[in-house]
């Protein structure tokens, strides 16, 4: 938690009498008579230009302007009990060690990262991450790389055409990516600064796999799914766990030709090399070296089977605000009972091998990053407490969303893990906003966004009542 020059914080007569004893050991008489102000009878108002230590830093109190004294407010700050305590102007009382993190500050007092590539990899709840970054690009009007028509950059290869792009209107680079796109980070280079953080999110495979089967069946039909489909109207589920040759357009192979949308798609997404595919699936070396890349290149990794706690890592690597990363499920499908999309598959041991050994690269990239993803939850000081927060916040807005009053605000009081703030309609129709008309709202030209009035949205409760995302 970084503190401003000018700033006042007071010392308690306790802890002064222990600094000074410490310069007194060691310091000219200039650093003796600053210790003679401090061990008055009561403790006077000083302004350090220094900082308080974060969460989990293990630097000491330091200035900026003199390395000496730094060095020996380090070996003084070590000593210091937990109940001692700094006193800020403004901002509630803080423990020196163990505090709890906290971001009291507004998104315009912090140094909240506004750069962000985000490689969006199919059907693992993409699109609700597509929709937290476009609500934070909106609001503070930064520039997202977008394509002149649909939501897909590129689906088929690395390749950018810049001509199916939406132009920077000043030739400069853009802030956030967050369209369907095969991660290439050499071309992306041409459009984003390489300090922008870059994130991708990935999901347990078979999951994914089964709900880009039922997507790419129902809401996006491809003509070879369709085709599998028919061959098992019963439970399409089983017939492609069974008999997935069936859903390619080969059917001469088990296994999938790179770029399947129901295949090893996950890995295809963040730029697993297509050149001589099927030899390279079953090289360990080059997946090894591939995995590899991706650890280096990508900042996190989440995971949507832990959205929340994918949620709670992100907002801290980008130091952003919890209202920032509030969302409501998005491009999710709503399932009836007597669908047969409703039914479980049928598994056993031998499915379950056959599977794994055809999407042997997303297994590969999901058992990589899933420990990872979990070493860094393990790292994070407090993160239980804030995850339980943030749940109940969403419960809240959600049942706030829900009850449909256009008229009303919901206001959050400060706590510990964010400031205050008010969620009202317009924000619960931005958060249920589907993909399409998301993208559309960001990419219309020289228009104010609130000039766009929630009917033209034309988003009902019913929209927001979305209970699984597949």
């Amino acid at each position: 938690m970084r503190v401003r020059k000018g700033v006042l914080y007071k010392l308690s007569s306790k802890m002064s009498k222990r600094v000074c004893l410490g310069f007194l050991a060691v310091f000219s008489a200039s650093t003796f008579w600053f210790c003679l102000v401090l061990n008055t009878s009561r403790p006077e108002l000083w302004t350090p230009p220094g900082r308080l230590l974060a969460p989990g830093d293990k630097d000491a109190i330091a200035t900026k302007s003199n390395q000496l004294q730094q060095k020996q407010l380090d070996r003084v700050s070590a000593q210091y009990s937990p109940p001692e305590r700094l006193h800020l102007q403004g901002i509630k009382d803080v423990s020196v060690k163990g505090m709890k993190p906290m971001n009291m500050k507004s998104p315009n007092q912090v140094s909240e990262i506004r750069q962000v590539v985000f490689a969006k990899v199919h059907k693992a709840a993409s699109s609700t991450v597509q929709n937290i970054l476009l609500r934070f690009a909106l609001a503070r009007d930064l520039d997202v790389f977008l394509p002149k028509r649909g939501t897909i950059i590129n689906d088929n290869g690395s390749a950018i055409e810049p001509w199916q792009m939406i132009r920077h209107p000043k030739g400069k680079l853009f802030d956030i990516l967050c369209s369907h796109i095969v991660y290439n980070r050499q071309i992306l280079g041409q459009y984003f600064p390489d300090s922008a953080v870059r994130v991708a999110i990935i999901r347990e495979p078979m999951q994914q796999a089964l709900s880009a089967l039922h997507y790419y069946a129902t809401v996006f039909p491809k003509k070879f799914i369709l085709a599998g489909i028919r061959k098992h109207q019963k439970n399409p589920f089983d017939g492609y766990l069974q008999h997935p040759e069936d859903f390619y357009p080969r059917s001469d192979r088990i296994c999938a030709q790179p770029g399947s949308y129901i295949s090893n798609r996950m890995s295809f997404d963040l730029g697993f090399p297509t050149q001589n595919f099927f030899a390279s699936k079953e090289n360990d070396t080059k997946i090894e070296l591939f995995l590899n890349r991706l650890n280096q290149e990508f900042e996190i990794v989440l995971i949507s089977d832990y959205f929340d706690e994918s949620m709670v890592l992100l907002k801290r690597l980008l130091r952003w605000s919890i209202k920032d990363i509030l969302y409501l499920k998005v491009n999710a499908a709503e399932l009836d009972r007597n669908s047969i999309w409703s039914q479980k598959p049928t598994l056993n041991s031998q499915i379950v091998k056959a599977f794994r050994s055809c999407n042997k690269l997303d297994y590969a990239l999901y058992d990589f990053f899933l420990p990872v993803f979990l070493d860094k939850i393990k790292q994070e000081t407090y993160f239980k407490e804030e995850l339980s927060y943030f749940k109940k916040v969403k419960g809240d807005i959600r049942a706030f969303c829900l009850n449909g009053n256009l008229n009303e605000t919901l206001e959050i009081s400060a706590s510990e893990w964010s400031a205050g703030f008010t969620i009202s309609a317009w924000d619960c129709q931005l958060m249920s906003t589907e993909e399409l008309e998301m993208v559309e709202i960001e990419s219309m030209p020289d228009e104010p966004l609130r000039t766009l009035s929630i009917a033209e949205l034309d988003i009902t409760a019913r929209s927001l009542e979305t209970i699984f995302y597949v």
